[in-house]
């Protein structure tokens, strides 16, 4: 059976809680629940059409910061960071993004941008073709009662969206596409947070993917 789920959503989030001041361990955690709520929905199309998602995965280089999660659809990539905002009206002017009155610049960091390009440089580096990559911002309120508008803001290098147009957006990916090219998702395990333990025909596939580029 060929593995399409990779990786453990949240789960560099919740190796941080350790050593925490009891404020950020709460942001921790509703970041970490917002990664899983996101992965719920995402693991639905894994598989669908041979989509292959991989959550919690290093941006290449030396660099703290993950990816949430990729999607590979044929030779396409969709990155996808999962957010988890406290509740208010987001909207961008002129380059820089309030929740209501009040500046957050939380919306205005280049980090969507940083992974593009560095995965970009990185599967050209080892010869690994792809088509295109997409990056998606995922807004979550933090609270269970909260609302966060998210229509009048934007996000450097990414489409923002709140959480509940998620899973239309995601059928959309795998409503005609192609398999997950072997030669990147080969690409990608290596940087997982959580390496996983293929078995079989996975370990077999995995490894013909990376060392035969004419089986791409």
């Amino acid at each position: 059976m060929v593995t399409t789920i990779y990786g453990v959503p949240g789960g560099g989030l919740d190796a941080g809680f350790s050593g925490q001041k009891v404020t950020s361990r709460h942001a921790i955690a509703a970041a970490a629940k917002a990664e899983r709520d996101t992965a719920e929905i995402l693991n639905r199309i894994a598989g669908v059409n041979g989509a292959v998602v991989l959550h919690d995965v290093k941006i290449p280089g030396k660099y703290s910061a993950n990816i949430d999660h990729i999607v590979v659809t044929g030779s396409s990539l969709h990155l996808v960071d999962s957010k988890a905002w406290a509740s208010g009206f987001l909207w961008t002017w002129g380059g820089k993004t309030r929740r209501g009155t009040r500046r957050f610049a939380s919306c205005d960091k280049g980090t969507m941008k940083l992974a593009d390009d560095m995965l970009r440089a990185y599967l050209m580096s080892r010869a690994v073709r792809f088509e295109s990559i997409y990056s998606t911002v995922v807004v979550w309120p933090s609270s269970r009662d909260g609302q966060v508008s998210t229509w009048a803001a934007r996000f450097p290098h990414a489409r923002l969206i709140h959480s509940g147009k998620l899973d239309r957006l995601a059928s959309g990916w795998v409503r005609r596409s192609a398999p997950a090219e072997e030669r990147i998702v080969a690409a990608l395990v290596p940087l997982l947070v959580t390496k996983p333990r293929p078995s079989g025909h996975d370990a077999a596939g995995l490894a013909q993917a990376l060392v035969n580029p004419e089986s791409w």
